[in-house]
Order: structure tokens, then C-alpha cells, then sequence
């Protein structure tokens, strides 16, 4: 009983070694496309220091959202490079409705699949490669209008299950129009959102204009540049239309708060699967010894 406990910790501690080994290589990979985001200029994203009251009073009022909705007209006219990445909403299938059920997160009553809003400047900055033109698919992305078929790039789980040019109909009846795969393994970050990378072969792509310009706009747009004029100006008109107290965060910062964070999360594991293995050994051990004396 005591070489079979000490064989189970045994595999524990391998397995959390295993883990940690894993871990390692998704950070060497958020580290390294972090480098080449970075590498063209310093890339920030706006904190709202807004209580979650304020937020909830300007989101529910009509007036507050035509001024909302000004603001977020005017980012988008400054020259500054920037793009969206919003990652806040699934869409929903049956939950027996084949491949979306043995992909995605399945409830009670719905699946639901992953899915990312980008503007058509994603692929090239975060060199997301997959089976498609990218010049299309930036054209497609940037012209698409609200309303129509939505054009959609499915990760890499789909790929044996769709062809491009097929149509997809999700619970609310509207329709995607599959315009390329991408490649396994691709993925973005974001460390306003998560120390890890986001991996995108269970996830739809689509274009930010399938959906209207909203609050979560803001949240999720980001901006590349080493002259932080005009992220003050943008700062100011905000305060100017009585909307939301904002606050620009570089990338960089972020990158090291989050290498510590991971950093710290990984020796915590490695002490806990160091002491189980420790003890696991000694159990062994003690047993074999038991087990030799007897004989």
C-alpha cells in the first residue's frame, strides 16, 4: 500500500513537472511575439478608472451613449496605428449541433464558441498566418458592413469539418461565410487581459464591424506608437464628454508585472512538486527496504 502511494505521488510530481515544462514553452512564446509586437513601437492600452456604477450609468443612458459613440468616432479618425481585439462574446449553436459540441463549451441548453472581433490590421500585426490571402482578408474584414453575412477565419479545429466558401447559421439565424483557416497553433496576446497567450484553434475570427461601436470598442482597442501625444489628447476629449477617467498602459510595463507574476507561479510549483517527490521517494524507498529485510 505504501510503494503503491508513493508511485501515485510519484506520477503527480512528474505530471506537475510536465505541466510546468509546458508552461515554460507558452511563455517563451508570449515573450517572443510580445518582442516583435513591441519592436515597431511601444504598443498601450487605455485603463478606464471609472467605479463600475459610473460605467453602468453611462452604458444605460441614451444621451451617454450618443456621446459614447462621438468619442469612439473620433479615435478611430486619429491617424495613431492602432487595432481591436474583443474577445467578450460567444456565439451560441444547439448543444448537439456537430462539429460546435465537440469543440466548444457546452451548457444545459447552448454550445458556445469562442470568438475574437478584429480590425482588419490583426493578422499583420500579430503575424497570424493560416490558409488564405491575407490582402483578401484584410479587404474583406475592413469593407464588411453590418448586417450582411458575417466573413469568418476558423481556427484550425474546424478545418476538417468546413471548406472555404461554406456557410454557417448560429442560434440567432445569422449566417458566416468561412473565408480561410487558420494554421494550428496560432495565437495572439494581450497582457491588459492574461499573463498567457490566446490560442485560436477552437475560436471564430471575425470582422469588428459585426458588431456596432459600444463600450467593449474601447476596452479593446490598442495602440502602437512611440509619441504619446496623442493618447493624451484622446484622454482629455474623454474627460471633455463627460465620459470615462482614462489612464494609458504600455505593453512593456505590463510585460514585466506579468513575467514576475508567471515566474513566481512556476517556482510555487516546482517547491510543491519537489517536496512530493521528496516524500514520494522516501516512501518508496522505506518500502523497498521493508520489502528486502523481509526476504
Amino acid at each position: 500500500m505504501q510503494f503503491l502511494f508513493g508511485t501515485v505521488q510519484i506520477v503527480i510530481a512528474m505530471l506537475l513537472l510536465s505541466y510546468i515544462i509546458q508552461q515554460l514553452f507558452v511563455f517563451e512564446d508570449t515573450m517572443t511575439k510580445l518582442r516583435e509586437l513591441t519592436g515597431k513601437g511601444e504598443i498601450y492600452h487605455f485603463q478606464l478608472l471609472a467605479e463600475a456604477n459610473q460605467i453602468g450609468a453611462i452604458m444605460n443612458d441614451d444621451e451617454s451613449n450618443e456621446r459614447l459613440d462621438a468619442f469612439l468616432a473620433y479615435i478611430e479618425d486619429d491617424p495613431i496605428e492602432k487595432f481591436i481585439v474583443d474577445q467578450s462574446m460567444s456565439i451560441s449553436f444547439a448543444k448537439d449541433q456537430k462539429p460546435f459540441c465537440t469543440i466548444g463549451e457546452v451548457t444545459k441548453t447552448n454550445c458556445y464558441i469562442k470568438s475574437i472581433r478584429v480590425t482588419q490590421n490583426f493578422f499583420e500585426i500579430f503575424q497570424v498566418q493560416g490558409y488564405f490571402n491575407r490582402r483578401k482578408i484584410e479587404e474583406t474584414f475592413k469593407h464588411y458592413t453590418f448586417g450582411d453575412d458575417i466573413p469568418v477565419v476558423l481556427g484550425a479545429d474546424f478545418k476538417k469539418y468546413f471548406d472555404t466558401g461554406d456557410t454557417i447559421m448560429d442560434d440567432m439565424e445569422q449566417i458566416y461565410q468561412v473565408v480561410g483557416f487558420l494554421n494550428k497553433g496560432e495565437f495572439y496576446v494581450a497582457p491588459y487581459e492574461s499573463s498567457k497567450a490566446f490560442y485560436l484553434d477552437d475560436t471564430f475570427v471575425i470582422p469588428t464591424g459585426a458588431s456596432e461601436r459600444n463600450f467593449i470598442t474601447l476596452a479593446s482597442t490598442c495602440f502602437r506608437t512611440d509619441d504619446i501625444t496623442s493618447l493624451a489628447a484622446i484622454e482629455k476629449k474623454s474627460n471633455d464628454m463627460r465620459l470615462f477617467p482614462l489612464r494609458s498602459e504600455g505593453f512593456t510595463t505590463k510585460i514585466e508585472t506579468n513575467k514576475k507574476a508567471i515566474l513566481n507561479e512556476m517556482m510555487t510549483i516546482l517547491a510543491v512538486m519537489s517536496l512530493i517527490f521528496l516524500f514520494a521517494s522516501i516512501g518508496v524507498v522505506s518500502y523497498m527496504i521493508r520489502f528486502i529485510q523481509n526476504r
